[in-house]
């Protein structure tokens, strides 16, 4: 089905994109599309089973969807119930999965990045970026811990990479570290003893971090980690 783009005054727009296999199914080529849109607008993804009406086609219910059941003022969970009170009927017998995201975008300030160079010494000029961009983020809590885990992913990405390898904070609600590097292959976290210095650096964040993950991307991959920011009384 083809998304549905609600702006922040809750107008919505179908979105004209290339026809492709569906979201998960890998191996295949697709063709991508660039969209820009406002922060607080919402974007709702859908299978062919939410919107076939009774009585009518999916047109009819994409239409809906288009109309005023999405309020982008409220909360991506509270907009999937209202969808699924008013479209979703129990006679249906087809499953259907829905996803809505909403686009809060993030300030300039709460964001930065460095290219890094295919050298080991950058390892140390990566944990002192990090330490230096912490301290002035006024989070002093976390520049030791950010600073070794970063050091070890950025080890990591340095020992596979052929051209790049990229380092960006995010101050989101939580700090959000991501290193990026031209090798599509992913990492995996594999078991290692307490004294062996290779294949550890994983091992760290998974126990470490908040939460942490790998994903592909176009060209490369990103190993990334939170942690969470320090309360303030």
């Amino acid at each position: 089905m083809p998304p549905v783009l609600v702006h922040p005054d809750g107008r919505g727009e179908l979105l004209e994109i290339p026809a492709g296999a569906p979201i998960g199914v890998g191996g295949v080529p697709f063709a991508s599309r660039e969209v820009k849109v406002s922060d607080g607008s919402m974007l709702v993804l859908c299978t062919d089973g939410l919107v076939e009406m009774r009585g009518g086609d999916i047109g009819d219910g994409l239409a809906a969807l288009c109309g005023d059941i999405v309020d982008p003022r409220r909360s991506p969970d509270e907009v999937c119930d209202t969808v699924l009170e008013r479209l979703h009927t129990d006679d249906r017998n087809d499953d259907l999965a829905l996803l809505i995201a909403r686009f809060d975008g993030i300030p300039p300030q709460d964001v930065i990045s460095w290219s890094l160079e295919l050298d080991l010494e950058e390892v140390g000029r990566a944990r002192r970026l990090v330490r230096e961009q912490l301290s002035r983020w006024g989070l002093d809590e976390l520049v030791e811990l950010a600073a070794l885990l970063v050091s070890e992913l950025v080890t990591n990405a340095l020992r596979v990479a052929r051209n790049r390898v990229e380092l960006q904070l995010t101050r989101v609600g939580k700090l959000l570290v991501e290193v990026s590097d031209d090798d599509h292959n992913l990492p995996s976290l594999e078991p290692s003893e307490a004294l062996d210095e290779d294949g550890r650096g994983l091992s760290l964040v998974s126990q470490l971090s908040a939460r942490w993950g790998t994903s592909r991307k176009a060209v490369g991959k990103v190993v990334w980690f939170e942690l969470p920011l320090p309360h303030r009384a």
